[in-house]
């Protein structure tokens, strides 16, 4: 059975300072500051969520738009300094009664976590972004952002066993296939998962209404378009 904890943050849509988090659905007051332990790998779990219109409501978990990106990073100096750690490839989930929320696997035994420790440090203040990136509204090459930004208290481990397997450091950029565009409907082409991290780009054939990669083969001065199998 594995041993993997959840954790729940709520997060308030209004990004009102001080309360960015909610305590939960039905408490919309500043909860503690959330305490994680040193090295700890678990299940989180995100919930944006639009204040209750009336005082003792329920706040309401809303969904992202389908192209929106979240990426999760903490520093222990803003601005500066290494990532302590990240996360990407939240998956969104949809419960019952109209919940939804954003999930991924979390870990905290990273190599800059551990040289983060200053000389006796039992604990340090980690400030944590959750930046939603979306396709920009300008036209340019640069995603719309928006940040949540909250502090988390990180905590020593008390026992002094074997150090736990130092994980690498992750690109902060979200996998290719989470930035894929989005295939037009009714349209002629589409890009699709390699199942490696890659995009394969795909023609539709407008009498099957299927579609195929194309290839580019032969040597040089004597390439030839090559049409793969057809998928729907």
């Amino acid at each position: 059975m594995a041993l993997l904890r959840r954790v729940d943050l709520y997060l308030n849509n209004a990004r009102t300072p001080g309360n960015v988090l909610l305590t939960s659905l039905t408490d919309g007051s500043a909860p503690a500051v959330p305490a994680w332990i040193e090295d700890d790998k678990f299940l989180l779990r995100l919930r944006f969520c639009d204040l209750a219109e009336a005082v003792g409501g329920k706040a309401t978990p809303t969904a992202l738009e389908d192209d929106n990106v979240i990426v999760l990073a903490g520093k222990k100096t803003r601005g500066t300094g290494a990532r302590l750690f990240e996360a990407a490839n939240f998956v969104k989930v949809t419960g019952a009664g109209g919940d939804v929320y954003y999930q991924t696997v979390l870990k905290l035994n990273t190599v800059p976590m551990g040289a983060a420790w200053g000389t006796g440090e039992s604990q340090m203040t980690v400030y944590v972004d959750v930046e939603i990136q979306a396709p920009a509204s300008d036209g340019g090459d640069e995603p719309d952002k928006l940040t949540y930004q909250f502090p988390v208290t990180i905590v020593r481990q008390s026992y002094d066993g074997d150090d736990s397997v130092a994980e690498e450091d992750v690109p902060s950029y979200p996998a290719a296939e989470l930035l894929v565009m989005k295939a037009p409907v009714n349209g002629g082409y589409r890009f699709k998962s390699d199942g490696a991290g890659g995009l394969i780009f795909q023609l539709k054939n407008g009498t099957t209404g299927k579609f195929h990669a194309v290839f580019v083969d032969g040597e040089e001065g004597a390439e030839a378009l090559t049409i793969g199998p057809g998928e729907v």
